[in-house]
């Protein structure tokens, strides 16, 4: 990388975006979900995963963490969180397009 891009990879992954990173990959985010998945009684639930389940819960555990006072409430925290939900969002509306209307219009 040069150090423009560095710079600018930096800033976007820095301390606060980090943290909303965490709470939706670990705990209580993807890590969480599947091991509790994995418990299921069902075979076909745990080898046929809910990929939409998966992400929906990550996602929710974000907004969850910073509601119940996750961060004090800094506002740091806030503004990472609604950067990364507006990229959640945009990828719904990319992947409503891609799965759906291509099936449609093939």
């Amino acid at each position: 990388m040069s150090d423009e891009q560095a710079g600018s990879f930096l800033r976007e992954y820095n301390n606060y975006t980090l943290q909303i990173l965490n709470i939706h990959e670990s705990v209580p985010g993807h890590y969480t979900q599947l091991v509790y998945a994995n418990r299921s009684p069902s075979i076909i639930k745990s080898i046929q995963r809910n990929t939409a389940m998966i992400e929906g819960w990550a996602v929710y555990t974000e907004q969850m963490m910073l509601e119940e006072g996750y961060g004090d409430f800094r506002p740091e925290l806030w503004l990472m969180y609604a950067k990364w939900h507006l990229r959640v969002v945009t990828n719904t509306i990319l992947d409503y397009r891609i799965h759906d209307e291509a099936y449609r219009y093939s």
